[in-house]
């Protein structure tokens, strides 16, 4: 039972790693931002120096949301798996039934 329980856990930790490798809506919306802006740079150099701050900017709020992405998403708890639950539950009813005297139940 634990090995299956811990086969359980490690299947929702590998979905929780491929969920983790997306980028989060907003991210993928900034980071089109940030390439508007640096083209923008690229045809206009007058404005360079303030166009680099507000891709500097948008750069760290990318990054922030994809720390925030990946905190949420290694923050689940796995104790609280509802497979897991039902897993050992129908074992224990399994083992009430063997372990009774009437096996037909």
């Amino acid at each position: 039972m634990e090995l299956t329980c811990r086969l359980i856990r490690d299947a929702v930790k590998a979905e929780v790693r491929l969920v983790d490798g997306a980028d989060p809506p907003d991210s993928t919306t900034i980071a089109a931002e940030i390439a508007e802006l640096e083209e923008l740079i690229a045809s206009r150099p007058s404005l360079a120096q303030t166009l680099r701050l507000l891709v500097a900017e948008r750069r760290e709020k990318r990054a922030s949301l994809r720390r925030a992405a990946w905190r949420r998403a290694h923050a689940l708890k796995l104790d609280a798996l509802p497979a897991e639950t039902a897993y050992r539950a129908a074992i224990a009813d399994m083992v009430s039934v063997l372990a009774g005297s009437n096996i037909s139940g």
